[in-house]
Protein backbone atom coordinates (compact mmCIF):
# COMPACT_ATOMS: atom_id res chain seq x y z
CA UNK A 1 0.00 0.00 0.00
CA UNK A 2 1.25 3.47 -0.77
CA UNK A 3 0.11 6.77 0.70
CA UNK A 4 -0.86 5.15 4.02
CA UNK A 5 -1.08 7.94 6.58
CA UNK A 6 0.67 6.46 9.60
CA UNK A 7 0.48 8.09 13.02
CA UNK A 8 -2.17 9.60 15.25
CA UNK A 9 -5.28 10.53 13.29
CA UNK A 10 -4.02 8.58 10.28
CA UNK A 11 -5.31 5.67 8.30
CA UNK A 12 -6.36 2.37 9.87
CA UNK A 13 -5.32 -1.14 8.87
CA UNK A 14 -8.33 -3.35 9.69
CA UNK A 15 -7.06 -6.91 10.22
CA UNK A 16 -10.50 -8.45 10.57
CA UNK A 17 -13.72 -6.67 11.43
CA UNK A 18 -14.69 -9.58 13.70
CA UNK A 19 -11.41 -9.64 15.62
CA UNK A 20 -10.38 -7.33 18.40
CA UNK A 21 -6.68 -6.52 17.96
CA UNK A 22 -4.54 -5.28 20.81
CA UNK A 23 -1.57 -3.41 19.43
CA UNK A 24 1.61 -2.75 21.33
CA UNK A 25 4.44 -0.60 20.03
CA UNK A 26 7.47 -2.41 21.31
CA UNK A 27 10.90 -0.86 21.60
CA UNK A 28 12.25 -3.28 24.20
CA UNK A 29 14.91 -5.91 23.61
CA UNK A 30 12.47 -8.71 24.40
CA UNK A 31 8.73 -9.06 23.92
CA UNK A 32 6.08 -11.36 25.35
CA UNK A 33 3.40 -12.02 22.75
CA UNK A 34 -0.09 -13.35 23.33
CA UNK A 35 -0.87 -15.74 20.53
CA UNK A 36 -4.51 -16.32 19.61
CA UNK A 37 -6.10 -19.54 18.39
CA UNK A 38 -5.62 -20.62 14.78
CA UNK A 39 -7.37 -18.20 12.47
CA UNK A 40 -8.01 -15.79 15.36
CA UNK A 41 -4.86 -13.74 15.79
CA UNK A 42 -6.07 -11.17 18.32
CA UNK A 43 -2.84 -9.29 19.00
CA UNK A 44 -0.52 -7.23 16.84
CA UNK A 45 2.93 -6.03 17.82
CA UNK A 46 4.73 -3.09 16.19
CA UNK A 47 8.35 -4.14 16.66
CA UNK A 48 10.43 -0.99 16.91
CA UNK A 49 13.60 -2.43 18.42
CA UNK A 50 16.66 -2.36 16.18
CA UNK A 51 17.10 -6.14 16.37
CA UNK A 52 13.70 -6.65 14.72
CA UNK A 53 14.60 -4.67 11.60
CA UNK A 54 14.49 -6.84 8.49
CA UNK A 55 17.82 -6.99 6.69
CA UNK A 56 16.46 -7.67 3.23
CA UNK A 57 13.20 -7.78 1.34
CA UNK A 58 9.84 -7.83 3.11
CA UNK A 59 8.95 -10.93 1.10
CA UNK A 60 11.81 -13.10 2.46
CA UNK A 61 9.55 -15.21 4.72
CA UNK A 62 11.02 -18.69 4.14
CA UNK A 63 12.80 -20.57 6.95
CA UNK A 64 16.04 -18.71 7.57
CA UNK A 65 14.91 -15.76 5.44
CA UNK A 66 15.36 -12.13 6.46
CA UNK A 67 11.90 -11.92 8.06
CA UNK A 68 12.32 -14.99 10.26
CA UNK A 69 15.84 -13.87 11.22
CA UNK A 70 14.34 -10.56 12.44
CA UNK A 71 11.55 -12.33 14.32
CA UNK A 72 14.05 -14.54 16.14
CA UNK A 73 16.29 -11.52 16.87
CA UNK A 74 13.33 -9.73 18.49
CA UNK A 75 13.42 -12.26 21.36
CA UNK A 76 9.69 -12.97 21.24
CA UNK A 77 8.27 -15.20 23.96
CA UNK A 78 4.84 -16.74 23.51
CA UNK A 79 2.42 -17.04 26.40
CA UNK A 80 0.36 -19.88 24.99
CA UNK A 81 2.53 -21.36 22.25
CA UNK A 82 -0.03 -23.88 21.07
CA UNK A 83 0.80 -25.18 17.63
CA UNK A 84 -1.22 -23.29 14.98
CA UNK A 85 -1.81 -20.26 17.23
CA UNK A 86 -1.19 -16.88 15.61
CA UNK A 87 -0.31 -13.23 16.16
CA UNK A 88 0.49 -10.26 13.91
CA UNK A 89 3.80 -8.44 13.83
CA UNK A 90 4.71 -5.20 12.09
CA UNK A 91 8.37 -4.81 11.09
CA UNK A 92 10.35 -2.65 8.67
CA UNK A 93 13.49 -2.95 6.59
CA UNK A 94 14.58 0.66 7.04
CA UNK A 95 12.43 2.04 4.24
CA UNK A 96 9.18 0.04 4.04
CA UNK A 97 7.01 -1.84 6.54
CA UNK A 98 5.67 -5.38 6.35
CA UNK A 99 2.68 -6.67 8.28
CA UNK A 100 2.93 -10.39 9.02
CA UNK A 101 0.66 -13.09 10.39
CA UNK A 102 2.92 -15.39 12.39
CA UNK A 103 1.82 -18.95 13.11
CA UNK A 104 3.37 -20.82 16.02
CA UNK A 105 4.58 -24.28 15.11
CA UNK A 106 6.53 -25.09 18.30
CA UNK A 107 3.59 -26.41 20.33
CA UNK A 108 4.69 -25.00 23.72
CA UNK A 109 5.00 -21.55 25.32
CA UNK A 110 8.44 -19.99 25.52
CA UNK A 111 11.14 -18.14 23.60
CA UNK A 112 10.88 -18.33 19.81
CA UNK A 113 14.48 -19.17 18.94
CA UNK A 114 14.29 -21.64 16.06
CA UNK A 115 13.06 -21.09 12.50
CA UNK A 116 11.06 -24.30 12.74
CA UNK A 117 8.94 -22.78 15.55
CA UNK A 118 7.21 -20.20 13.33
CA UNK A 119 5.81 -19.58 9.88
CA UNK A 120 5.41 -15.95 8.78
CA UNK A 121 3.11 -14.76 6.00
CA UNK A 122 3.26 -11.23 4.60
CA UNK A 123 -0.33 -9.95 4.67
CA UNK A 124 0.38 -6.35 3.75
CA UNK A 125 2.99 -3.68 3.37
CA UNK A 126 3.30 0.07 3.51
CA UNK A 127 5.77 1.74 1.17
CA UNK A 128 7.81 4.57 2.62
CA UNK A 129 6.80 4.01 6.26
CA UNK A 130 8.88 2.51 9.07
CA UNK A 131 7.58 1.07 12.33
CA UNK A 132 8.26 4.22 14.33
CA UNK A 133 5.75 6.02 12.07
CA UNK A 134 2.92 3.78 13.30
CA UNK A 135 0.84 4.00 16.47
CA UNK A 136 -1.64 1.53 17.94
CA UNK A 137 -4.53 3.57 16.49
CA UNK A 138 -3.35 2.64 12.97
CA UNK A 139 -4.51 -0.95 13.56
CA UNK A 140 -7.81 -2.45 14.55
Amino acid sequence: MTDFAAGTGGDIWDFDSGTSVTTAAVAASSVTVIDGAAGAATNAYILQNAAAQIDGLLTETANGGAVEIAILAANLTTTVGTSTNQFYTVMDNGSDTGIYRVTITQGAPGLIDQYSEIAAVLVGSSTGDVTTDFVAANFT
